[in-house]
């Protein structure tokens, strides 16, 4: 009885180890996965305006760092998609970088790298300034610029890359705007952008 129970088990295991599929061609699949988890995102409270402002700040130090604002101006309201926080507020220019302004606290809302002289924005160790390349951002952020790449109003001129702000407690629609300048392929513009 042992020698046929060892010749059908090995006849099993011959069995199933030889598939007929075995001299057909194999086909790959490609099996597109949900990454909505993975998506990259720049923390809120973890950019600075040149190494050292946070995103919302008090006015005073902010100043003392920047420099006295070029314009400070109540907006239409009625023109104003979104804001920060739902309360009225005006609008704070200093040297290209537009802010929203409540009482004593700045929110940031843009930088306009052209007109902002050596003003950056920093994240850990990466640095966001008008000599940052698009092949510089794709290295940090290689889904956003596959999966996010817009062409600005003028479609020969700009394109935009949007990137999750991923800020706590928010439950606004809300992201970073990169704008590159096609022709010499540098940042020109970030904008903090609240989805009405």
């Amino acid at each position: 009885m042992k020698i046929p129970f060892a010749i059908i088990s090995l006849a099993i295991i011959a069995i199933s180890c030889h598939s007929p599929r075995k001299n057909q061609d194999v086909k790959l699949v490609n099996v597109k996965i949900d990454s909505s988890r993975y998506k990259e995102y720049i923390a809120w409270d973890s950019i600075k305006l040149n190494g050292q402002i946070p995103m919302v700040s008090n006015f005073n130090d902010a100043v003392k760092l920047l420099e006295k604002p070029d314009s400070i101006i109540t907006p239409n309201y009625d023109n104003v998609s979104e804001s920060f926080e739902s309360k009225k507020f005006k609008y704070c220019y200093i040297k290209g970088i537009t802010f929203e302004k409540y009482n004593d606290s700045l929110v940031f809302r843009s930088i306009d790298l052209s007109k902002s002289g050596n003003w950056y924005l920093s994240y850990g160790k990466i640095k966001f300034d008008s000599e940052t390349t698009m092949d510089e951002f794709a290295k940090s952020f290689p889904k956003s610029v596959d999966e996010n790449i817009l062409h600005g109003t003028d479609m020969d001129k700009y394109l935009s890359i949007s990137v999750k702000t991923a800020r706590r407690g928010s439950s606004i629609n809300e992201q970073w705007v990169f704008m590159f300048e096609q022709s010499h392929n540098k940042l020109i513009q970030i904008d903090y952008w609240i989805d009405d």
